[in-house]
C-alpha cells in the first residue's frame, strides 16, 4: 500500500500542508487558538507523512520521478514542498511560538528550493 501511494504520489500534494498552515494561522489570529493548535498537530503528521512518501518515491520509483520533474503539467507541483515547509514554519511560530523550529523549516524550505 506504502509503495502504491508513493509511486503515484502527486508533487503538489504538500499544498495540504500549506492550506492546513494558513487555517491554522488564520484561526490563531482570531483567537480561535485550539483549532489553530489541532491544525498545527495534523500538519506534523501531515508533513512527514508526506516527506517519507516521497523519500521511497525517490528510491523505488526515480524513473516516475524524473518523468514529473519533466512533465510541464506535474513539475510546477513540487513548488509545493517548498512552500508548505516554509508555511509550517511560519505556522509553528505563529501558533506555538516555537521560533527554533520555524527557522530551521524556513532554512530547509530555502535550500531545497535553491538546488
Amino acid at each position: 500500500m506504502i509503495l502504491s501511494a508513493a509511486e503515484t504520489l502527486f508533487p503538489g500534494y504538500f499544498a495540504l500542508t500549506m492550506a492546513t498552515g494558513v487555517v491554522s494561522i488564520a484561526c490563531a489570529l482570531l483567537g480561535m487558538r485550539q483549532i489553530a493548535w489541532t491544525l498545527l498537530v495534523v500538519n506534523w503528521i501531515i508533513y512527514p507523512s508526506l516527506w517519507g512518501l516521497t523519500l521511497v518515491r525517490m528510491v523505488a520509483f526515480p524513473h516516475q520521478l524524473a518523468h514529473d520533474i519533466s512533465d510541464h503539467q506535474r513539475a510546477p507541483g513540487f513548488f509545493t514542498l517548498v512552500a508548505g515547509t516554509c508555511v509550517l514554519g511560519t505556522q509553528n511560530m505563529v501558533v506555538a511560538e516555537a521560533r527554533t523550529v520555524a527557522v530551521l523549516l524556513w532554512w530547509f524550505g530555502w535550500g531545497s528550493g535553491s538546488s
